[in-house]
């Protein structure tokens, strides 16, 4: 199979371990076992798990290989038996994806490899895998991912023949010049049900808890807007929801769009009545800050503008949401964009004034025009 690699944004997040030291075939026997007791562990110091399953494989000296498995965690726990706390490492990675039998997964850390040092970057740490789907798949999902860093640049006057190293583009996914970095638009990798449902109802009892101390407010000075993007189409802010004194230390932009099945002519006023409902599918996600709710645009697509913070929290986020979603959606259509670094209202402004109107692309979640609110 073709693979097609992006370098991404790696944010340090807790989680916990199971570690030893295994023959290649007593690998895949460790695995389960292993995730079952850092979910038990997790579980018992009230912390919940926040993302798929990972390994991280290490060849001894003695021919045999240095495993850990675990999951991305809520919070830091204390050691228990043989499970042990650790972090997810920050910083770039090169990542692909595998689909099909996970003997052939090896061809993805390849294609990651060449993509490496095709780009002007070297490794910088050990490659881990997440899995995207439980026992049983058919075609199970094997998301590789490979630490690198910038190869340091060769000194004109001291490289061989006066050349320096070329410098490629540092990302394979969309860039704006004058703002983002390492912007990823693309559809969900969901997380598989037996995560999300249990996450889905944590949201839900926090929204409810966010509405009895009126935490979560609806203000009107956006309401109305017309916000146009760079493919042409446009749409209207009908509701704003705001979370009350969230200010984002690590803000992020999140856009996310969708197409309803069998919606036309008067269902759309009707799911914009019955969608205050769906508050609960993201007000107690953790890392919520607002959204700005948009009509339907000329395609019939629905987008969601958000202030989010931290931009894997709001991967995460997408992650979860894209079941609902695909309750009522074509699966297709599913679409998110996440802008590192930015403020919604710096976004808008920009928009309002102008400054994003030259970019040279017709991307779906790219804001180019935001009309001041009418009277």
């Amino acid at each position: 199979m073709g693979y097609q690699v992006e370098l991404v944004e790696i944010e340090a997040h807790p989680a916990a371990v199971v570690r030893d030291r295994l023959r290649l075939d007593h690998i895949e026997d460790f695995l389960g076992p292993a995730f079952g007791e850092v979910v038990t562990v997790a579980e018992r110091q009230g912390r919940y798990v926040t993302g798929v399953p990972f390994a991280r494989y290490r060849q001894a000296e003695d021919g045999q290989w240095d495993v850990e498995a675990g999951f991305p965690l809520s919070g830091g726990i204390a050691a228990r038996g043989r499970v042990e706390p650790t972090s997810q490492p920050a910083g770039r990675a090169a990542t692909t994806l595998h689909i099909g039998d996970y003997k052939g997964v090896g061809a993805a850390y390849a294609a990651a490899t060449h993509w490496i040092t095709a780009h002007g970057y070297v490794p910088s740490g050990d490659p881990w895998e997440s899995y995207l789907d439980g026992p049983g798949v058919a075609a199970p999902r094997t998301e590789v991912f490979m630490p690198c860093i910038r190869r340091p640049a060769v000194n004109r006057d001291q490289g061989r023949g006066g050349e320096a190293v070329a410098r490629e583009d540092e990302t394979t996914t969309v860039s704006n010049p004058g703002a983002e970095h390492s912007i990823r638009d693309a559809e969900p990798r969901p997380v598989p049900l037996r995560v999300a449902a249990p996450r889905l109802f944590r949201c839900a009892a926090r929204t409810a808890n966010l509405l009895a101390r009126r935490r979560l407010h609806q203000p009107k000075r956006h309401r109305g807007r017309r916000m146009t993007f760079a493919d042409g189409t446009t749409g209207v802010v009908y509701r704003e929801t705001v979370m009350c004194g969230e200010s984002p230390p690590d803000p992020a932009v999140l856009v996310v769009s969708f197409r309803l099945r069998g919606v036309h002519g008067w269902g759309h006023p009707l799911f914009r009545a019955e969608s205050l409902l769906n508050t609960a599918l993201f007000a107690g996600f953790p890392g919520f800050v607002s959204k700005l709710w948009l009509t339907a645009d000329e395609e019939d697509r629905y987008r969601g503008f958000y202030q989010w913070d931290g931009a894997r929290s709001a991967e995460e986020y997408v992650r979860v949401l894209w079941w609902p979603l695909a309750l009522v959606s074509h699966r297709s259509s599913i679409r998110y964009c996440i802008l590192p670094g930015r403020l919604r209202d710096d976004v808008l402004e920009r928009a309002e004034s102008g400054e994003d109107t030259a970019q040279p692309d017709t991307a779906w979640w790219r804001l180019v025009r935001a009309e001041t609110k009418p009277r």
